[in-house]
């Protein structure tokens, strides 16, 4: 399932709050990223101990988020 799909489910929409990871590393600032994961495949999800909904995706270039004209690769 893409996190795109997984943001249009009862459970995403039901959660207190989301945490979203990449690659298993520390939570990103979904904020900085609105649409550019959405087609990014969700290899894990879980709660966390506050109730939130812990959601990682895995991309392949993502050291290479910073650079002009980055596109997520799944």
């Amino acid at each position: 399932m893409t996190y795109g799909k997984l943001k249009k489910t009862k459970k995403y929409k039901k959660a207190n709050g989301t945490s979203l990871s990449v690659n298993g590393e520390e939570p990103v600032d979904e904020m900085y990223y609105p649409e550019e994961l959405d087609h990014l495949t969700v290899i894990g999800i879980g709660y966390m101990a506050n109730g939130d909904l812990n959601i990682d995706v895995v991309c392949n270039n993502w050291e290479h988020r910073t650079d002009v004209g980055w596109v997520a690769q799944g």
